[in-house]
């Protein structure tokens, strides 16, 4: 599914057009779950996936408070909305 997703991503990039990602907020106990269930190596998918022609936002999942694990309240869903924005602007200005 990863080699898909880069596959993809490339040819996107080759067609001109921009592909952006970033790792949503969830629990820590939910991404140590995510990352030693998948065995993805995230910071190799990040390299990867920027080799690929896409744009990573650094976003930081763990400033971001959820309320069940992996879904965000209204103030924390704001503020990453805003992040993800300003993130945005300054690729596009």
């Amino acid at each position: 599914m990863v080699d898909e997703l880069l596959e993809i991503t490339s040819e996107l990039h080759q067609r001109g057009v921009t592909v952006l990602a970033y790792r949503p907020p969830s629990a820590a106990q939910l991404c140590q779950l995510e990352q030693n269930s998948s065995g993805l190596d995230f910071e190799d998918f990040i390299q990867r996936f920027q080799q690929a022609g896409g744009r990573w936002l650094h976003i930081n999942p763990e400033e971001y408070q959820t309320f069940d694990g992996a879904h965000l309240d209204f103030r924390n869903a704001t503020r990453l909305s805003q992040k993800v924005g300003k993130a945005l602007s300054m690729h596009y200005h």
